[in-house]
């Protein structure tokens, strides 16, 4: 969601070149019932593996970007043009993964840098990872980042330095960008499963959330504490698509799964998981605090990570559609999902 304003940004794609669009959709926030209307739209020649709007800031004023064939930068005129012309969105730059000679092998994610937002680090199918400066559209350094595949990476907060990645290989591996001549392995998944989904906490960049592929619960990392996690999530019933910290409350975290639930977690003050509970949220209770670090720090003393229950769970599609990925609004508690072919607001 754009952090500026009152917009989202949605990617979809279908069967063929011409089903892959990007919309900007907005939402009215003048009264309780949000409203969403499609204000933009453009075509989108490959699949999108992710959208993001750039931090908000003087230098990068409506810009957003996707991954796919390339990396392009957006930018988003205003909804004045209407929702049937792709006026208001205008492609920036175009910028290609190319590692190898005549081969441009497709970016699986990438990240905005917030403390310095002409910072776009990306990752490939390739093995490596490329940060790149998106004014002037050169890449600043490309590495090869994991033995396999690299599904996810995302600058840590408060840092223009500092990036994890995740991939086939199941490890998280922790680059700063003023010493690449090595990289730090903090976790490997015991069976070796691919890791799909990294996410730093947005206000305690000690933090991590990792999803190994077909999981059905989250996994916490402290980069203190390395080669083993200290909280497990566990409340899906199925797999993990999407998790997300809350940017303004270190202990809060959301996550989205193949079970069509979106929950709602506080890690801040934990509640264990029940034996035999199958996954079922209850309403639970206490309030979100900032003591994540103390309540985490506990758990990771012995080698199993203690496993804890959700705050809350909500289904937003009626006949429990697939939540395929969610995000959290920087200004105003409005969750956006995605189910069904469907962009849906929660308010938290």
């Amino acid at each position: 969601m754009n952090g500026g304003g009152g917009s989202a940004s949605a990617g979809g794609g279908g069967g063929g070149v011409a089903d892959n669009k990007l919309c900007i959709v907005e939402h009215d926030q003048r009264g309780d019932a949000a409203m969403i209307a499609s204000v933009a739209e453009a075509p989108h020649p490959y699949p999108i593996s992710k959208v993001q709007w750039a931090p908000a800031s003087s230098s990068t004023p409506n810009l957003l970007a996707t991954s796919g064939d390339y990396l392009r930068i957006w930018r988003f005129g205003g909804s004045s043009a209407g929702a049937d012309s792709s006026d208001g969105l205008v492609v920036e730059s175009l910028l290609a993964n190319q590692s190898k000679a005549d081969l441009v092998a497709p970016l699986t994610a990438f990240d905005w840098n917030e403390t310095s937002p002409n910072l776009v680090v990306t990752s490939s199918i390739d093995t490596t990872c490329t940060v790149w400066d998106v004014t002037t559209a050169q890449a600043k350094t490309q590495l090869i980042a994991h033995d396999r595949e690299v599904f996810d990476v995302g600058f840590a907060s408060g840092t223009a330095d500092i990036f994890a990645s995740v991939g086939a290989d199941g490890s998280v591996r922790l680059f700063d960008l003023r010493a690449l001549e090595h990289s730090t392995i903090i976790y490997e998944h015991p069976q070796s499963a691919p890791l799909l989904r990294v996410a730093w906490n947005r206000q305690d960049p000690n933090y991590l959330a990792v999803v190994a592929y077909e999981s059905h619960s989250i996994h916490i990392l402290d980069v203190r504490v390395p080669s083993v996690a200290v909280a497990e999530l566990a409340g899906h019933t199925t797999c993990v698509n999407a998790v997300a910290w809350h940017p303004k409350n270190s202990g809060y975290l959301m996550s989205a799964g193949d079970d069509g639930r979106v929950l709602v977690w506080d890690v801040g003050a934990p509640t264990p998981a029940r034996k035999g509970a199958g996954g079922a949220a209850a309403a639970l209770g206490g309030s979100a605090t900032l003591g994540g670090s103390a309540a985490l720090a506990a758990s990771a003393t012995g080698s199993e990570p203690a496993v804890y229950a959700p705050l809350l769970a909500h289904a937003p599609h009626p006949q429990g559609a697939e939540v395929e990925n969610l995000c959290i609004s920087h200004l105003a508690d409005w969750v956006a999902v995605t189910a069904a072919s469907q962009v849906k607001l929660l308010r938290l």
